[in-house]
């Protein structure tokens, strides 16, 4: 059987989208293909099938190996691959990925030459403008000497077939690092060549996997406690890089555990065990330098040192803090875990408004929240102080059971002097605790969806411009000054060459060069959902065309919507979303209005790194609203990550639920308005109609989540009740399911019958306005249903949905506009009384009606165009 230089084994998979270059790249090495390389080709088992690469078997019959089987993960892939390889050097190249034309080449001089069982070759980027930095010098690295060195990436690794391990099956996720650290350990040291070339792809998907559950199981705790295991279980002594490589495992379960308390409750002290384990094997050296995420080292520091444990609710309240003239430092033991000026302040947005700057940010770290303070320096003598407040979703972040990090959040309001003059604001923090105070002058950063960046580091507004560079200098509007700040930026942008980096330049050369002829025009632009309208942007924009105010308004939407065409057919004025016109009214419009909660979802430049881009558009965001909002949604509607100028309401008790701390919105951006959309319920086109219309539930995320949930059986089982639909029948009463847009997707999981329509194409004012009786559980679409005084139904068969109705104003035992039932028997009894009663609402809850909507005309459009314009 004939033996090879190399064997390069390839899993082929269903997201693999570059599988017949990555081969080519093997075929055409200068290094002849047939004399050297065997390829194996393995179905991972999301593959349908290996068909298609039969062809490269049928050229190269003693080359190519294709195996196909199902294995239970890449590990056993990798280790039927092993049993097939007849060559002496073993790689393992992605899919996605090549390697440069001299590369086997290259290793095979390397492996002559140095006599190291393992080459590692550079690393470069095929799809990123910036080059992969290698600063490894050429030769035999050794680890213990240069733990720097590390190897963190398995795919560029050639290694000697005697020198391998078998992989770990029981691993899913990582068994790659662990493959890889059990081999170095054997020499803790490789070669490294700059000479040849492997070509990484930014993955599409780097899970193979979709559910949230075995997400959160297999690969958080079983992953770090199999890793951890196979090294400590070896060696508890650990070289200086294995330390390093162990808490890379750590690091990223810590982070998702933070953010998304990921771990079961039963998980979290067998994990807090394992990391404490493991700690105690890791200087606090590494521990220091691993991470620049400080409040993670001083959680692991803490640990370490026993400060801490699973019952410790606040256990920074009694650390050490050491309060000088010129820092602020807080201490496990005798172990740094804090130091206050190492600590950013982070600028959420800074906008001008009225000869007012408003700059909203927070400042995260270890200490008492309490103790810290920040304030504005205008011009080097005039203090401001900022007003504190608490975001539910920004307070306080635990780690594991543990509340540990603390963040400040403030909003500072700066008087501006006359519009000639100029204006030099500094941010200071001051700590006091104690009788002890210090002040800051900490370094600041921006947020991603901030109108200032580093690589955008001015915005105009107002004949104004604001400029950063280290502080804040508002000044007097010239050309001279934007084309000066906008050079220097562009130079900025093509020496760092950040990914999209040429997209920003362009966006922003045509912004420069467009300025002076659009910078007096007004223009709004007008949205709904961007893949939908007929809601309150589209029902404005019906309103606001007519009015003869001067104004170019436009309505975005994308073009494969439905709604489309529609609108080219009824309105001038539309825009494709993200087409040309789009981007470069977005860069010169004065409003941006939309019934939907986010301008930053709705921006054409969402996808090309918008902190390049940051200043270019001076768009005030209006939010029309979806809808009436019932529940608490003080943890989605933040201001840090949505920022409009104004937000309609239509009842009282929606706008005095909203003009709570909870939001911390200013003063005014509530506003009594009324739905746009309201204008045009008016029962045109009724008939004897029910419809069942379900909101979402925020914990479905594929298929399978959606199949075995209690949401799709009880929806699904009335869907298909014989007793409803037997009697709507004999009644002349269709029966209409309009799934909700994120349910459209998995609709043919459904059981469908001869009765039952299932509806994707009617407009929802269509479909108020012609049904009778509506059937929903959650969804706010039930107002506009009640503001036509028509019956309504909840059908609460649970408690499985995401906003708990008891965290909001609005209780529908006592304020709904309709029965609210738990079982299918019950529903179907009320929909038969309410045929016998011709579809009509009880007078108990048209009383309900009139008491809740704030108005009852057709006038809210107008009173939305005219607070927008007024504004």
């Amino acid at each position: 059987m004939k033996r090879f230089k190399f064997s390069i084994i390839m899993l082929i998979d269903d997201i693999g989208f570059h599988i017949h270059e990555a081969i080519m790249s093997v075929i055409n090495q200068n290094l002849d293909f047939k004399d050297n390389t065997q390829l194996i080709l393995v179905n991972d088992g999301s593959a349908d099938c290996l068909d298609e690469y039969v062809k490269y078997q049928e050229e190269y019959p003693d080359n190519v190996v294709l195996i196909s089987q199902k294995p239970k993960n890449y590990s056993s892939g990798y280790n039927s691959a092993l049993k097939h390889a007849r060559g002496e050097i073993i790689n393992f190249l992605h899919n996605n990925d090549t390697l440069s034309a001299n590369a086997l080449s290259e290793v095979l001089k390397a492996f002559e030459k140095y006599g190291q069982n393992i080459v590692n070759v550079s690393l470069d980027y095929i799809d990123r403008n910036a080059k992969s930095e290698n600063d490894i010098p050429d030769g035999i690295v050794d680890l213990i000497k240069n733990p720097e060195y590390d190897i963190n990436f398995f795919n560029s690794l050639f290694i000697k077939k005697e020198a391998l391990v078998e992989f770990d099956e029981r691993e899913d996720l990582f068994e790659t690092d662990l493959f890889m650290n059990r081999i170095l350990t054997k020499s803790n040291s490789y070669t490294f060549i700059s000479s040849a070339k492997y070509y990484f792809r930014k993955r599409r998907d780097t899970l193979r996997i979709n559910n949230n559950d075995y997400f959160k199981r297999k690969f958080d705790f079983n992953q770090a406690n199999l890793f951890a295991r196979g090294i400590l279980d070896s060696n508890r002594e650990l070289p200086i890089y294995i330390q390093y490589n162990i808490l890379n495992v750590f690091i990223p379960v810590m982070n998702r555990e933070v953010k998304n308390s990921l771990l079961e409750s039963d998980e979290i002290p067998k994990f807090f065990e394992l990391l404490k384990e493991t700690l105690d094997c890791i200087d606090k050296d590494v521990i220091y330098d691993a991470t620049s995420n400080i409040s993670m080292i001083g959680f692991f520091i803490a640990v370490k040192n026993d400060d801490i444990d699973l019952n410790s609710l606040n256990p920074i309240d009694s650390f050490r803090v050491d309060v000088r003239s010129d820092d602020v430092t807080l201490y496990s033991k005798n172990d740094v875990i804090d130091v206050l000026s190492k600590r950013d302040i982070y600028i959420d947005f800074a906008d001008l408004k009225d000869d007012v700057l408003s700059i909203s940010g927070h400042v995260k770290s270890l200490f008492d929240s309490e103790n810290i303070s920040v304030y504005a320096l205008k011009n080097g003598r005039e203090i401001i102080t900022a007003k504190s407040f608490r975001y539910p979703t920004r307070h306080i972040s635990r780690f594991l059971t543990v509340n540990w990090q603390r963040s400040y959040n403030f909003d500072l309001k700066i008087p501006l002097d006359s519009i000639k003059d100029l204006s030099t604001i500094e941010l200071k923090i001051k700590y006091a605790g104690d009788g002890d105070s210090c002040i800051l002058d900490n370094e600041i950063k921006f947020r991603k969806h901030s109108n200032i960046s580093y690589d955008s580091h001015y915005y105009i507004k107002d004949s104004r411009i604001v400029m950063f560079n280290g502080k804040f200098n508002v000044m007097p509007f010239s050309y001279r000054k934007m084309y000066q700040y906008e050079v220097r930026g562009l130079l900025k942008l093509f020496r760092d060459k950040y990914d999209f980096y040429r997209r920003a330049i362009f966006i922003r050369t045509i912004h420069l060069i467009l300025f002076p002829f659009m910078r007096n025009r007004k223009i709004w632009i007008v949205m709904d959902r961007i893949d939908m309208a007929d809601d309150n942007g589209e029902h404005f924009f019906k309103y606001a065309i007519k009015q003869n105010d001067g104004i170019e308004k436009y309505f975005v939407i994308d073009r494969q919507s439905p709604d489309y065409e529609r609108l080219k057919a009824s309105y001038d004025n539309i825009v494709e979303f993200e087409s040309l016109k789009n981007k470069i009214l977005y860069l010169f419009a004065d409003k941006l209005i939309s019934s939907q909660g986010s301008e930053f979802y709705l921006s054409p430049f969402k996808f090309e790194a918008p902190y390049l881009t940051a200043g270019t558009s001076y768009v005030d965001f209006y939010f029309l609203q979806h809808g009436i909002i019932l529940h608490d949604l003080s943890t989605w509607l933040v201001k840090y990550e949505r920022h409009p100028r104004l937000i309609v309401t239509s009842c009282r008790m929606e706008y005095e639920s909203l003009i709570s701390d909870l939001y911390n919105y200013d003063d005014g951006t509530f506003r009594l308005l009324g739905l746009p959309r309201y204008d045009n319920l008016n029962n045109e086109g009724y008939k004897k109609q029910i419809v069942i219309m379900p909101t979402w539930r925020n914990y479905i995320s594929n298929e399978e989540d959606l199949v075995e949930s209690e949401y799709f059986k009880r929806f699904n089982s009335l869907l298909n009740n014989e007793r409803l639909i037997d009697y709507a029948k004999s009644n002349g009463y269709e029966i209409l399911f309009k799934p909700h847009p994120e349910l459209g997707k998995y609709i043919g999981n459904f059981k469908r019958n001869d009765y039952v329509h299932f509806d994707d194409d009617k407009k929802y004012q269509e479909i108020f306005n012609e049904s009778a009786i509506l059937i929903t559980d959650y969804s706010s679409i039930f107002f506009d249903f009640a503001y036509l005084k028509k019956p309504v139904i909840y059908y609460h068969y649970g408690d499985d949905f995401h906003y708990e109705s008891e965290e909001g104003y609005f209780k529908y035992d006592t304020m709904g506009f309709g029965s609210v039932v738990s079982t299918e028997d019950d529903l179907v009894d009320r929909i038969i009384s309410y045929i016998d009663n011709s579809a009509q609402m009880e007078d108990i809850y048209k009383s309900r009606v009139d008491e809740f909507f704030q108005f009852h005309d057709t006038e809210n459009s107008k009173r939305c165009y005219d607070a927008i314009y007024n504004d």
